[in-house]
Order: C-alpha cells, then structure tokens, then sequence
C-alpha cells in the first residue's frame, strides 16, 4: 500500500524486498531492492540484499561485487564480510575468507556467525588449536551462547580434551540447544 501512494519510498521497496526474499521469490526481490537503489544510490542494505539475491542464484561475481559495494558504502557491514567470506571459500580462497572473517570480528566481537565460521574454517585446515581459541575468545564475551559451545565441543573432543568437550555440550544443552546425533554419540 505504501509503494502504491509513493513509488519513491525506498524503505519500503527494502522491506517487500526482504519478505520476497525470504519466500525465495528472488526476481522479485531484485526489483525492490533494485528500486530501492534507484531512490538512494549506494544504499547499504539494499547493496547486501541484492547481493543475498545475485548468491541465491548462483551469480556470484554479481553477489561479490554488490558485497564489496556494501563494505565500501558501510565499511562496518559485517553480515557483507561473513557472506563475502562465504563466496572467498567457495573460490577457493581460503585465507582471503579468513581475513573477512577477522575483519567481520574485528568490527563486532560478537558476531557469533562469523566466529563460527572462522572457527570451523580453522579446524577443517587442521588449525584446531587455533579454532579452540577463537571459540573461547567468543565465550569470554556471551558465556551463554550455545552456537558457540557447540561449535567448541567437538573441536575439544577431536583434541582429546573429553572433559572440557563434556562442559561445553553441557554449557550449550543448559541454554537450550540440542547436541548433533555424533556428538552426543561420542559424549
């Protein structure tokens, strides 16, 4: 209703945008993100959005660039750093999407998906040592958070540290998360 008395609103188009894409109709969230850049060029989120869009179809050259046009319009964006991370690894490039990862926490600490990710990056390079740490850095900041004891607790256990594996599970079932099938298997 609101984009029909004024075409121009923008944050509208980012909002019907935004429920367009989360019904997975992404033609037609380009067109609203895509009017909304049209209202106001260089728009972040409307950058990101697109750029959520451009990934979801498999055009990542266009996702990358709407990613890097989202950093470069708001350079503390962090969700565009964790999704150019994402397509950095796809491409193979592993240590570019560890220094967007870095980055993404440098800016927020408490980004819990980019801390993960990092985390299962470092691990999956045979860096568990290291993954243990960026987990752990995260937890002196949200104790509670059970993404990331779950993510510590098989990182613990692969490092034959079965107790501590056993209080990071615990930590994340008392907040309420389920343990995967094989953690809970080897616990």
């Amino acid at each position: 209703e609101t984009l029909r008395r004024n075409p121009s609103a923008w944050m509208a188009n980012i909002n019907l945008g935004n429920i367009y894409l989360g019904q997975q109709r992404f033609a037609d969230a380009r067109k609203q993100f895509e009017s909304a850049l049209a209202e106001r060029p260089g728009y972040d989120e409307a950058l990101y959005n697109l750029g959520v869009v451009n990934s979801q179809q498999g055009d990542r050259i266009a996702a990358e660039k709407c990613y890097r046009d989202t950093i470069a319009s708001n350079p503390k964006f962090t969700k565009a750093y964790n999704n150019l991370a994402n397509l950095k690894l796809l491409q193979g490039a592993q240590d570019q999407a560890l220094d967007l990862w870095r980055e993404a926490l440098a800016i927020d600490p408490l980004y819990v998906l980019a801390r993960v990710n990092l985390a299962n990056n470092l691990a999956n390079s045979r860096r568990t040592p290291e993954a243990i740490d960026v987990i752990r850095a995260g937890l002196t900041l949200r104790p509670d958070e059970p993404r990331l004891n779950l993510t510590l607790a098989p990182f613990l256990l692969d490092a034959g540290d079965l107790e501590g594996a056993r209080r990071a599970a615990q930590q994340a079932i008392s907040s309420g998360a389920a343990l995967p099938e094989e953690l809970e298997r080897a616990l």
